[in-house]
């Protein structure tokens, strides 16, 4: 099932948000999200949102879909964390995560890093 995202006049048909699962019960705020990536990963915040190749696009993907599950946040709203021109690009990252994560290596920092927020902070 998918439900017009309403975050733009212009979307219309073109832009649907999938019912994909439910938001988790515990809440965490963005910076903690790219905080735990960054922990797992070895890479800082400002490479992380900034660098180029697959290895940090795939960081940002990941934390579209942990921001999109953890947070109560908007696709705007990750976007603007992101720096990305608008919420179709913080879309098209969830898309694209699904691809990546079916990859080992994708699994296995996904699962640490969701281990890192479900500890907390501190973890």
């Amino acid at each position: 099932m998918s439900t017009l995202c309403g975050a733009c006049p212009g979307c219309k048909d073109t832009c649907r948000l999938e019912a994909e699962s439910p938001r988790a019960v515990r809440v965490v705020f963005m910076p903690a999200i790219l905080d735990a990536i960054c922990r797992v990963s070895g890479y800082t915040t400002a490479r992380l949102l900034t660098g180029k190749g697959p290895t940090c696009q795939g960081l940002r993907w990941l934390f579209i879909v942990l921001a999109r599950e953890y947070t109560p946040s908007s696709w705007p709203e990750i976007a603007e964390q992101l720096g990305y021109a608008d919420h179709s690009s913080a879309m098209h990252g969830a898309r694209r995560w699904q691809q990546l994560r079916q990859e080992p290596y994708w699994q296995a920092v996904e699962q640490q890093v969701r281990m890192l927020l479900e500890r907390g902070h501190d973890g």
